[in-house]
């Protein structure tokens, strides 16, 4: 009788040890599963950042709307943020949208950058070319 026992207690501790193994597995794939989501959340905003930024400085225009703040778009552009991308200043700041302004007498350049700070890895990059309109066409 007590062999039957014995034996009902290991499987039961068997069992229990196999559901305890699966449960930390499934446990790790939820925490994953943030991370990825928190991650594509912060590179979509940061992306749509960019976005309207290069949209209006190839619009010509001199401001914009960033969140809750207004930002003007002249010689060049510094923008900080935090990790969930929210606008910050620098001594919190987790990224750095840079945008850096050059031309010629033709084009005007620019380009976009996004950094994390401490990395100081680029995260992100678009260059930007905008014709300048000849004083000619700008009449015709």
């Amino acid at each position: 009788m007590q062999s039957k026992s014995a034996l009902f207690l290991m499987e039961l501790m068997i069992t229990t040890l196999f559901f305890a193994l699966a449960s930390t597995v499934c446990v790790q794939l939820f925490v994953k599963a943030h991370q990825i989501n928190r991650e594509t959340r912060v590179r979509d905003a940061m992306l749509v950042s960019v976005q309207n930024i290069a949209e209006t400085w190839l619009a010509g225009e001199s401001s914009l709307a960033d969140g809750d703040r207004e930002v003007t778009v002249t010689d060049g552009l510094t923008l900080y943020y935090d990790g969930a991308w929210e606008a910050v200043d620098a001594s919190a700041a987790v990224y750095v949208l840079t945008l850096t302004q050059s031309g010629d007498h033709e084009n005007d350049y620019a380009q976009l950058t996004v950094e994390k700070i401490g990395e100081n890895t680029s995260v992100f990059s678009l260059d930007l070319t905008k014709h300048r309109q000849k004083e000619a066409e700008k009449h015709a």
